[in-house]
């Protein structure tokens, strides 16, 4: 280091550091943490530290012309007024990679932005703002530059026109949301269960399920729609006597119809089914009761299961037939009832009465079987909507009645 003497000669051979014209302090190192009128350096990763960055700015307001910026432009662009306006970007090649300018639309018109090369790099809406990078020194097109666009004060820049129901305005930045297919409120869903794949299920509310009885379903509040599940009541399995030589075996009953059934949520009319049950030893069993669900069942009406047939004949290979499942007459998705197993006698094993046919929410009743001279009832259904099996008869003047069929169900899963 080099020191002034007071003759103003240098004294080569002077250690102490001259001091720094304009508010110097002498010191011997850079300065990298922010320090007032102190000269800043670069830390030891070439990093910069400041408070604050105090960019120029320059205001343009938009007159349909043509605003041409150069490597020495100000770096914030703020654009005012009410038309349009074309920036040209510097020449790529006159510019630091990466040196960026920040551009703001305030005007209600449009500004496009383009390279060196006239070519269209963005076209930014109103009250839009862009930060522009420059990424490619040796282009002149729009692959030279970076853009990042934002909306500064509201405002849509991504959603234009009408597509698959959302309509945006660009100007004042609504969008409306519509779900075609959607119905309205209080119009039931007609025909299969495809024709419901519009309607927006957003959670289930709660369940409301009748089991026997009739009344009036009343939406829980919150409710939009409504899946209807049901059954119709089950039909009894077959009675049967016995004489001194004979063995009597009955069938097993029908099944109620099942169905589905989707709607926009309304207050409806029901009637669920009692399974049948009131058939004497020696008879018939009793056919299950209608469910419906709606005015007359206008929305939904299943059929109860058909009781089992009786027997009382000891003729080998004797059967006594099972009841016809019930018909699902109105419904989204309706199942016929299945029909009881068929009972049958035979001198060398002796008799088997009919299962009760199975439904989708429940199982038949188990048929009688029979190798001794005793008399034996059928088993009950299952669940809901199943039929009651058969029953056997033996010795003399043996008799049995035929199971219970199970009780029809409304199921009803609201969802909001």
């Amino acid at each position: 280091m080099f020191k002034l003497s007071t003759n103003n000669s240098i004294n080569a051979n002077s250690t102490t550091p001259l001091p720094i014209v304009d508010g110097g302090t002498g010191v011997t190192s850079v300065t990298t943490a922010p320090a007032a009128t102190a000269f800043a350096g670069w830390d030891a990763n070439k990093n910069l530290t400041a408070n604050n960055h105090l960019s120029s700015y320059t205001t343009t307001a938009t007159a349909a012309g043509t605003t041409t910026l150069t490597v020495a432009s100000t770096f914030q662009q703020f654009f005012t007024g009410s038309t349009t306006q074309t920036v040209v970007m510097p020449v790529a090649s006159t510019v630091v990679l990466g040196q960026s300018w920040y551009i703001v639309n305030n005007s209600s018109g449009i500004v496009t932005l383009q390279s060196s090369g006239l070519n269209n790099i963005l076209a930014m809406a109103a009250n839009t703002s862009t930060v522009i990078t420059c990424v490619l020194a040796s282009g002149t097109t729009a692959a030279s530059w970076s853009v990042e666009n934002t909306s500064s004060s509201g405002g849509v820049t991504s959603i234009t026109g009408t597509t698959n129901g959302i309509t945006a305005s660009a100007a004042t930045g609504a969008v409306t949301l519509s779900l075609s297919g959607t119905p309205a409120l209080g119009t039931p869903v007609s025909g299969n269960l495809t024709n419901c794949t519009n309607i927006p299920l957003n959670s289930v509310v709660t369940q409301q399920i009748f089991t026997s009885g009739s009344g009036t379903y009343t939406p829980t509040a919150g409710t939009r729609y409504v899946w209807v599940r049901a059954a119709a009541g089950g039909g009894q399995g077959g009675g049967a006597t016995s004489g001194t030589t004979s063995t009597g075996v009955g069938g097993g009953g029908g099944a109620g119809a099942y169905g589905e059934f989707w709607e926009v949520a309304t207050s409806r009319a029901y009637s669920v089914g009692a399974g049948g049950s009131s058939g004497t030893a020696g008879n018939t069993g009793q056919t299950g009761g209608s469910t419906t669900f709606g005015t007359a069942g206008a929305q939904m009406s299943l059929a109860g299961g058909v009781g089992g047939a009786a027997s009382n004949s000891g003729t080998p290979v004797t059967g006594a037939a099972g009841g016809n499942g019930g018909s699902a007459t109105t419904a989204t998705l309706g199942i016929a009832g299945g029909k009881g197993g068929l009972g049958t006698t035979n001198t060398t094993f002796g008799g088997l009465a009919g299962y009760g046919a199975t439904s989708p929410l429940g199982a038949g009743g188990i048929g009688a079987y029979l190798n001794s001279n005793t008399s034996v009832n059928g088993g009950n259904g299952f669940g809901y909507g199943s039929g009651g099996g058969g029953g056997i008869a033996s010795g003399t003047s043996g008799s049995a009645t035929g199971g219970t069929g199970a009780s029809g169900v409304i199921i009803i899963t609201e969802y909001s």
